[in-house]
């Protein structure tokens, strides 16, 4: 399944809203940093604000979904993640229901993407939720005219139905709705095949580990640090084409906060600045990557860091490569591993010949 995230809540109506999360998978959302400690949440007017671990269920682990209700008049929408019954694309959907799951509102349903692994596992979708009233238009005869024009009615009309609840939510991808100038982690698997362990061990459920390729989105530009054939040039690249890649496959965006300087100051700081600290004989698969170049170009935009579960393999690989490297140097002081290992010199002189032989073609 796609699973979905509301990390964004925005209400620009003059009514309440309440948001009640009953996932059993998930842990209890927070917003703004701060757990929720009432059994909803209140939306009044005028609110904006981030939200994290706000999930919505899958519709066949979940008895209620996400609940949104209109405190006024106590209408009722349901929200879900799942495939339409009348379509025969692998997509999964976010769904509206009435209180009874009687599907309402199909023309507001959000595609978010397709599923993969025999339709069990499939991206996270991070999206923006805004409450926005509709326009209602009544008709007013036009002077000397037999027509009437349509203008917009200033009468709040508070919905009482699910159907009519459902035209006040407006979703959208938190990149596309994000000012210009906010910091977005772009991760990728490393490719299709780690995909699904990816899954299996980096979810909203459990954050470990996992295989990631990342890079840095800032005004509409991606930066990424490559190796290139030449270690002498530079191995930082750009590209206008975000959340693209013919080898790595896109799996989310995390919003890592908005930078104070221009969209002219940010292409200055990377050209003139950071460019000249990355060149490609840096790279190093375990303690000089593209993680660690996003983590620094992040701290140099005044963003937040690259979050542990994104870094927890390379720091993982670093951690066991030191420790390797201090076992051996205590075994040489001990005097231990002082006897050629089985097969002889030649054999081991072999090994390095294919060792080196292997480094140089990478």
């Amino acid at each position: 399944m796609v699973v979905c995230e509301v990390v964004r809540l925005r209400n620009t109506t003059p009514c309440t809203f309440h948001i009640q999360a009953e996932d059993i998978f998930h842990s209890s959302p927070k917003i703004d940093g701060h757990p929720i400690e009432e059994d909803h949440l209140e939306v009044p007017p005028g609110f904006d604000a981030e939200a994290d671990g706000l999930v919505v269920p899958w519709f066949l682990t979940s008895i209620d979904g996400l609940i949104i209700r209109e405190a006024g008049s106590g209408c009722v929408v349901r929200c879900s993640v799942g495939p339409k019954v009348d379509s025969a694309s692998n997509s999964d959907w976010l769904q509206l229901h009435c209180l009874d799951w009687d599907p309402v509102s199909e023309e507001n349903w959000f595609e978010l993407g397709q599923r993969h692994f025999i339709g069990a596992i499939g991206q996270s979708v991070q999206l923006q939720l805004t409450f926005r009233q509709p326009r209602l238009f009544c008709p007013r005869p036009i002077p000397g005219s037999n027509r009437l024009a349509k203008e917009p009615e200033q009468r709040l009309q508070v919905p009482t139905e699910a159907s009519a609840l459902a035209t006040w939510l407006s979703f959208a991808s938190e990149v596309e709705s994000a000012p210009a100038c906010t910091v977005f982690l772009n991760v990728y698997d490393l490719a299709p095949a780690t995909s699904v362990l990816n899954s299996v061990l980096c979810n909203t459920m459990v954050k470990t580990f996992g295989a990631f390729h990342a890079t840095i989105e800032i005004y509409g530009q991606e930066w990424g640090f490559y190796r290139q054939v030449d270690p002498e040039v530079c191995g930082v690249c750009r590209s206008r084409q975000p959340r693209q890649h013919p080898i790595h496959v896109y799996r989310q965006s995390v919003n890592l906060g908005q930078t104070r300087l221009t969209e002219a100051q940010t292409y200055r700081l990377v050209r003139s600045e950071v460019a000249k600290l990355w060149p490609s004989k840096r790279y190093d698969l375990i303690h000089c990557n593209c993680i660690h170049f996003c983590d620094d170009l992040a701290k140099r935009l005044g963003a937040k860091p690259v979050p542990a579960w994104v870094r927890g393999l390379h720091e993982t690989g670093a951690a066991a490569a030191s420790l390797v490297r201090a076992a051996s140097e205590m075994g040489r002081m001990l005097g231990f591993g002082r006897e050629p290992p089985q097969g002889g010199l030649a054999a081991q002189g072999q090994l390095a010949d294919e060792t080196q032989a292997a480094e140089s073609r990478t």
